[in-house]
């Protein structure tokens, strides 16, 4: 069985004034240079911690330079060797960790449930009183049904309602039959 591994690069992005503040990132494509102009065009349209310091110091103005490469087989692969160096390095721009294993994500998804259940739980409230006043409102029109002369029932303190069936075929049919009588 043959693997297709293909090469990445992994990338350090800083600007001369603020060597300090720094990004690490990961790419497959065969020229950094390339990556830059795609963060370049990214920057404009993404508000990570990154791409807001990209704007304020200017898209062009920044320095970068390889850390290393190396062969992997997948996307996954790519993330952990990216993870390793943002681990090692520490940098102050980047907004989310590039790979976490299948614990980590269990674990922040159970950190999300139990910070969030308090807020489940205002927001079911909050759409049940919601719910009953709708319901009263609505019993309050269901009082208003009236018979038509053609027959059908419709709710007479709810103009969307009178208009509807006013113009629906059945009513305009029974008044042309009582009118053609009438004449």
């Amino acid at each position: 069985m043959t693997t297709d591994q293909y090469e990445i690069k992994v990338y350090k992005v800083w600007w001369e004034e603020e060597p300090s503040e720094f990004y690490i990132g990961s790419t497959r494509l065969p020229r950094l240079c390339n990556r830059m102009k795609t963060h370049r065009t990214d920057c404009e349209r993404s508000d990570s911690k990154f791409y807001n310091h990209m704007r304020e110091k200017g898209k062009t103005l920044f320095n970068y330079i390889q850390i290393t490469s190396c062969m992997v087989s997948n996307k996954d692969q790519q993330r952990m060797v990216e993870q390793v160096w943002i681990d090692h390095l520490m940098p102050t721009l980047n907004s989310y960790r590039a790979y976490r294993t299948k614990e980590d994500r269990q674990q922040q998804h159970k950190e999300f449930e139990e910070t969030h259940v308090e807020h489940r739980k205002q927001y079911q409230y909050v759409y049940h009183e919601i719910h009953k006043q709708y319901r009263k409102v609505y019993q309050e029109t269901r009082k208003n049904i009236q018979t038509c002369i053609c027959g059908s029932n419709y709710n007479f303190g709810h103009l969307a309602d009178r208009k509807r069936h006013y113009k629906s075929k059945k009513h305009i049919s029974h008044v042309q039959l009582i009118w053609a009588k009438l004449k």
